[in-house]
């Protein structure tokens, strides 16, 4: 409560991307929301008397003269970085003000390792979805390929070989790694995505091997060409 926020993309034009086709139908559809809305434009959101700032982070003007308590980075490892840095310290104020806000969220599909969401991972709890078996009650996260037949093309239990149903997929939670981290750290992969299936899966696997890592497996990859 009481808390500005910066949501950033990696350009201006993503941001409007996001604002008109998914935010601004939101406020239209729900007079709870519209009522409370003060300033509307596709950069700035008034919500009572505390405003979302909607910012592209690939030029350093677009982070002058704004503060916040809460930073939402979107795309965080396609974005200028140095950019990043410079958001980041809009938050010093709040922090000094009310040390319990100061929050920084950061969303990507990852791009190579030890860079970005990828850095940000590797010091968080590092939560993995686990799904357990009905059959023989294996419980452990789904990896490519090992949760994958590829001759009858479904999701199996990577030990007994029994196909998980979308049951099985939904009715997972979430496991940390890690205990005492301050990062809270999420991995998503569409391994165990219920909507997505085995055959989708396979078929992308055959394409782009970093495309297929990054946005299908939630992985860090590099290829010849990015090495």
């Amino acid at each position: 409560a009481g808390a500005n926020i910066i949501h950033t993309f990696p350009s201006r034009n993503m941001s409007k991307d996001f604002v008109v086709p998914k935010v601004d139908p939101l406020i239209a559809r729900n007079k709870v929301l519209r009522d409370m809305i003060g300033v509307d434009s596709v950069a700035l959101k008034q919500v009572g008397d505390r405003y979302i700032y909607y910012r592209g982070s690939f030029e350093e003007t677009e982070a002058i003269s704004i503060s916040a308590s809460i930073l939402v980075n979107d795309e965080y490892d396609r974005s200028n970085q140095k950019v990043l840095k410079i958001y980041k310290s809009r938050l010093d104020d709040a922090k000094r003000e009310r040390p319990e806000l100061g929050w920084e969220w950061g969303f990507s599909n990852p791009s190579i390792p030890g860079f970005g969401v990828d850095a940000l991972w590797a010091n968080s709890d590092q939560k993995h979805w686990f799904v357990k078996c009905k059959k023989c009650s294996y419980d452990w996260y789904l990896i490519f390929p090992d949760n994958i037949d590829f001759e009858h093309k479904v999701k199996i239990c990577a030990k007994c070989k029994n196909p998980l149903s979308k049951s099985d997929l939904t009715s997972g939670r979430w496991v940390k790694k890690f205990l005492n981290k301050e990062i809270s750290g999420y991995w998503i992969s569409q391994m165990f995505v219920p909507w997505i299936s085995a055959e989708q899966i396979i078929e992308k696997s055959l394409g782009d091997q970093d495309i297929f890592h990054n946005f299908v497996l939630g992985l860090p990859f590099v290829s010849k060409d990015t090495s």
